[in-house]
């Protein structure tokens, strides 16, 4: 688990070393609840969220510190874990829509999504490219 600070220049803050390692979840073999792993570091960012005294050498002085999670990023199989959904094989494998997709005709507990649903015809120039 890596953190980024966004109040970088972007050229600097993908950096090996102005990334954070906060965390390394085992694999392959995955925990089955990975909000256990979460659960540190998001009662962490809780604490940041709502300030955090610092002090500030440049001032001589101490200020509340706020940080907040933006977004998280990751594989497709990383972010199906964090969001806690099926994944790209299952009926629904779209995080963003409501798409539905439909059982492997050779029997197999394969999803997928067709191109065309049943008794649809595909017309290619009405296709958005």
């Amino acid at each position: 688990i890596l953190l980024q600070l966004y109040n970088l220049p972007p050229e600097v803050r993908t950096h090996i070393g102005r990334l954070m390692c906060v965390g390394v979840i085992p694999g392959p073999r995955a925990p089955k609840d990975l909000a256990s792993f979460l659960l540190p570091l998001d009662d962490e960012c809780a604490k940041l969220a709502h300030g955090v005294s610092t002090y500030d050498c440049s001032e001589d002085c101490l200020f509340d510190l706020h940080a907040y999670n933006l977004y998280p990023l990751g594989d497709i199989i990383a972010i199906e874990k964090f969001l806690n959904t099926k994944g790209h094989n299952s009926f629904h494998p779209c995080r963003s829509c409501k798409i539905r997709a439909v059982n492997d005709p050779n029997g197999k507990k394969t999803y997928y999504v067709p191109l065309t649903r049943q008794g649809e015809t595909l017309i290619p120039s009405e296709i958005l490219l």
